[in-house]
């Protein structure tokens, strides 16, 4: 009984790819908050608070993946001319969307040689 339950699970089940996500802190003047919202839409980022405390700065918290964060950081530093400041924090891992993880699973096939 014991092993007709775990069979039946394992062949039910569903394989996911699963990613790391950063809790990122986004600290820049208020005059550069739309190109960096364009940025985060290009980089399918969850924007989870826009925060204005004082005149001259504000504050974008996101939720974005790992593997984007490096090219994220490269066109936040040229888009505000190295004005923007934010910090990375492991958030969580979630689940990777059908269309991507398809995309991710052939380039890492392809870098170990397994296909071509």
């Amino acid at each position: 009984m014991f092993y007709d339950a775990i069979n039946k699970g394992l062949t039910e089940a569903e394989l996911i790819l699963l990613e790391p996500i950063y809790h990122t802190i986004i600290q820049l003047p208020p005059d550069h908050i739309k190109n960096t919202i364009s940025l985060l839409s290009k980089y399918s980022a969850k924007i989870k608070s826009i925060d204005q405390e004082k005149e001259y700065q504000a504050i974008i918290e996101i939720l974005l993946s790992v593997r984007n964060s490096i090219k994220f950081a490269e066109d936040i530093r040229s888009s505000t001319s190295g004005k923007a400041f934010w910090q990375n924090e492991f958030y969580a891992f979630m689940e990777v969307p059908k269309h991507e993880s398809q995309k991710i699973i052939q380039d890492i096939k392809f870098l170990k040689g397994l296909s071509w």
